[in-house]
C-alpha cells in the first residue's frame, strides 16, 4: 500500500477489500508499478495520474484519441500537497517500488 497526501492506494483488489476495515482509513484507488513508472487508478480502474522514474507525479487526463496527456496539475483524488517536502517524501516512497 502506497499513501500519496494521506490517501492511499491498494496493490490489489485484495488489499483494497482489507482496507474497508483497517483503522487507518479506506484506499481510493489502486497502483500498478510498470518498468519506468507507477501508475495510479481510481476505484473504477481509470488511469487517473502516475509517478515516474524521475520523481514527477503526473495527473493523467484521457485526451478525444483514446491516448492520456499527462500534466504536472494536481491529481483530483490526491489534491494539493501543503508542501513540497512532503510530496518528495511521498514520492520517494513510490519511486522505492521500482528499484534500481
Amino acid at each position: 500500500m502506497i499513501t500519496l497526501n494521506g490517501k492511499m492506494f491498494a496493490k490489489n483488489d485484495k488489499e483494497f477489500t482489507d482496507s474497508l476495515f483497517q483503522e487507518k482509513g479506506t484506499c481510493v484507488g489502486k497502483y500498478k508499478v510498470l518498468k519506468n513508472k507507477v501508475n495510479l487508478y481510481d476505484i473504477q480502474n481509470n488511469i487517473i495520474g502516475v509517478v515516474t522514474k524521475t520523481g514527477v507525479l503526473a495527473k493523467a487526463t484521457k485526451a478525444t484519441n483514446k491516448r492520456y496527456w499527462y500534466s504536472y496539475s494536481a491529481v483530483d483524488l490526491i489534491g494539493e500537497y501543503a508542501s513540497i517536502g512532503k510530496q518528495d517524501e511521498d514520492i520517494r516512497q513510490v519511486l522505492a517500488l521500482l528499484g534500481d
